[in-house]
């Protein structure tokens, strides 16, 4: 039970990127791959911000960071923080599969007004063959380790990398912060 304390939960404020449409408080990062067709959809009831990337060469990744406003959690410490996110990923073609990733993991990280990350949890790497499409639902609890009034930075960030050619549609659900 509680609010949604996150920032645009419902994706409605976007914004325009040379390669299509993202939401606000969302970072899509890449190399070696080009973007395209980024937009808000939904998929299965669920909400999610998508982007293609056709890789140029091997090593190619792209990282989605999605931004959240520590001020309003209003948590102390050793109080509970939930967090939940959704992850799609599918090949373009809707058949060949996501390639297996060289590296594959979604995380929160808080970080202190001073300096030092102060926690972050990790979303079991696939290193084997995924399925088409990957849909996976990533939800942790946190014990605050300390009160929310220090920590300067929280974001959730996921990263996909792999060797292979074949292109991939990539998205995060509309996260939800109690």
């Amino acid at each position: 039970p509680g609010a949604n304390l996150a920032p645009n939960p419902l994706f409605a404020a976007t914004g325009s990127q040379a390669y299509g449409t993202v939401a606000t408080g969302i970072t899509i990062g890449y190399s070696n791959v080009t973007l395209q067709n980024a937009k808000v959809e939904s998929r299965n009831g669920r909400l999610f911000q998508t982007v293609e990337a056709v890789p140029t060469t091997t090593a190619n990744l792209v990282t989605i960071t999605v931004a959240l406003d520590p001020s309003v959690f209003n948590k102390s410490a050793g109080d509970m923080l939930g967090y939940e996110i959704d992850v799609l990923m599918e090949s373009l073609d809707g058949q060949s599969g996501p390639q297996a990733p060289t590296d594959f993991y979604i995380r929160l990280d808080l970080q202190k007004t001073g300096a030092g990350k102060i926690y972050a949890t990790e979303f079991a790497s696939r290193y084997a063959a995924l399925t088409d499409p990957v849909d996976a639902h990533v939800s942790y609890k946190v014990k605050m380790p300390e009160a929310s009034s220090v920590i300067g930075v929280a974001q959730i960030y996921l990263k996909y990398q792999t060797d292979a050619f074949t292109g991939y549609r990539i998205g995060v659900g509309a996260p939800r912060i109690i």
